[in-house]
C-alpha cells in the first residue's frame, strides 16, 4: 500500500478536531470537493479499460460527518456492476498487472486538500 503521508494526515486530523464548530461547514465543503475530484480522477483513469467498461461507473464517493471528524469515502462499490473488480484492477494479481486509479487520483488531490484545510486554519486565526 502506498504511504500518502499518514503521520502528517493523522497530525492534521488531530488539529482539525480543535477547530471551532463554525468551521465545520468549511471542512465538509473541502472534503466534499476533494472527494468528488478524486472520484472523477479515478473514473477518468479507468475509463479506457476495455475488459472492464463498467468499472468507472462503479466508483462512488460519500462524505461522513461525525463529531470532530469529516471523512471522504471513495472507491468501487462492490454492489454495482463490475465494482467487485476494484481491488483486482487497483492492486493486480499474480496473473494481472495493477492498473492504479485510486492511488494516483488521491496523490494528485492531496496537495489541494491540504491547502484547503490550511486555509481553513488561517481563517480561524
Amino acid at each position: 500500500m502506498t504511504d500518502f503521508g499518514a503521520s502528517e494526515m493523522d497530525e492534521l486530523a488531530a488539529d482539525l478536531g480543535k477547530i471551532p464548530g463554525r468551521m465545520v461547514s468549511k471542512q465538509i465543503a473541502a472534503v466534499e470537493g476533494s472527494s468528488k475530484r478524486v472520484e472523477a480522477g479515478w473514473r477518468q483513469r479507468w475509463s479506457s479499460i476495455s475488459h472492464a467498461p463498467h468499472i468507472p461507473q462503479a466508483i462512488t464517493q460519500e462524505v461522513k460527518v461525525r463529531p470532530g471528524q469529516v471523512t471522504g469515502i471513495i472507491g468501487p462499490d462492490k454492489d454495482l456492476r463490475q465494482g467487485a473488480l476494484g481491488n483486482i484492477l487497483e492492486y493486480g494479481t499474480s496473473n494481472n498487472a495493477p492498473i492504479p486509479g485510486g492511488g494516483p487520483a488521491l496523490q494528485a488531490e492531496e496537495p489541494r486538500l491540504l491547502k484547503a484545510i490550511a486555509d481553513i486554519g488561517e481563517d480561524i486565526l
